[in-house]
């Protein structure tokens, strides 16, 4: 899925949902993309483009590096051994 077309679709739906549960709703919106296969590259190329939605893929890109580090830190303990 292209950057204007997740922007477009968040945009369109965004207005229907009432303030306070816009957060819920872009951590949902941004849980189906990555559901769908959409790249964690593509997901940080729309940040900026609305508060929400930043801190939705901001979540998920915390919960990758944090995934990461555990995978790095297993590898280096599996080499000395």
């Amino acid at each position: 899925m292209e950057e204007d077309l997740i922007i477009g679709v968040w945009d369109t739906f965004k207005d229907y949902v009432p303030e306070k549960n816009r957060e819920t709703a872009a951590t949902h919106f941004v849980d189906f993309l990555i559901g769908q296969d959409v790249e964690l590259s593509v997901l940080e190329s729309v940040m900026g483009f609305d508060p929400h939605l930043d801190s939705a893929i901001q979540l998920i890109v915390d919960e990758f590096n944090d995934e990461n580090e555990i995978d790095e830190d297993e590898d280096f303990y599996e080499d000395e051994e």
